[in-house]
């Protein structure tokens, strides 16, 4: 069984910048036996991708296990023909794809991946719909695996317009994995990617909509909603918040912890080859 000592929730993002508001984390200890806590920095200053990134560095050295979910896509989607265009060099594995987003985004600072969706040279530019054009490829349809069997269905890591896109943040939490992977610790394991039982934090792919969905609720920011979908995960009373992405990031903590008693979610379908290149969605039952 996969025990772990803490839990972290990171509420992700993709914007510009060293610093963003939109990233939150809320935090669960086991020993501590309290509601989640929201982390803040001591600068009083919003958190940015790479201070996370040296935050689970610190935490891999400490003696204590760590599961931590991120609120991107871990990976894209990869029909038996690829995951890019033709004429691009065959992808084997998702450390392939990683790569190939650094090499276009290497330019850009703090994991900033906007090249990649914003550039008409981009190797991902045939699938992406953003304000700049609609590339020849684009479908809306477009899913992983792990997103086909959601429902309502999320929106396409290529749908990249409007308020609900994953895209820009999904990229650069991509940028900060293929840092991770140069750093080459075998004690941060990235799931389903890596073998998790001798890893000191585990890195997983979180849906917060799936969370509230568990609790027979839609997501919102309002005192029942987030309440009542902490007591179906058994978790103390929430913190002071100010905005969804914090409650998001609460409502999440307490699911993470929850549901990693259950050793079957940290399973995917033996069927779908594409699990190891596409990752899964922690918390979602294979079918």
């Amino acid at each position: 069984m996969n025990r772990f000592d803490r839990f972290l929730a990171i509420d992700w993002s993709g914007a510009m910048g060293e610093r963003q508001r939109g990233i939150q984390i809320a935090y669960l200890d086991i020993e501590a036996g309290t509601g989640p806590v929201l982390m803040r920095l001591p600068d009083a200053k919003n958190w940015g991708r790479v201070v996370i990134k040296n935050l689970l560095m610190k935490l891999a050295r400490a003696d204590r296990r760590t599961l931590v979910g991120l609120d991107f896509c871990f990976s894209v989607p990869w029909p038996e023909e690829g995951p890019l265009p033709q004429g691009e060099a065959p992808l084997d594995r998702v450390e392939d794809l990683w790569e190939v987003v650094e090499n276009i985004c290497s330019g850009e600072a703090h994991y900033y991946a906007g090249p990649a969706i914003r550039n008409l040279d981009s190797a991902f530019a045939p699938y992406i719909l953003c304000d700049r054009y609609r590339g020849d490829e684009f479908r809306f349809d477009r899913f992983r695996e792990t997103e086909s069997q959601l429902s309502p269905k999320p929106a396409s890591i290529y749908h990249c317009m409007g308020a609900k896109q994953v895209g820009p943040g999904s990229f650069a939490g991509m940028r900060m994995f293929h840092a991770l992977r140069g750093i080459n610790d075998s004690r941060i394991a990235i799931w389903p990617f890596d073998p998790i039982e001798d890893a000191n934090v585990v890195l997983c792919e979180m849906y917060p909509s799936l969370f509230y969905q568990m609790a027979g609720l839609k997501r919102a920011y309002d005192h029942e909603t987030i309440q009542n979908t902490l007591a179906y995960f058994h978790s103390g009373s929430p913190p002071r918040m100010s905005i969804q992405d914090e409650a998001d990031a609460v409502i999440s903590v307490a699911a993470l912890r929850a549901l990693s008693a259950d050793p079957t979610l940290f399973s995917y379908p033996q069927g779908v080859a594409a699990a190891q290149r596409e990752g899964w969605i922690f918390g979602l039952a294979p079918s």
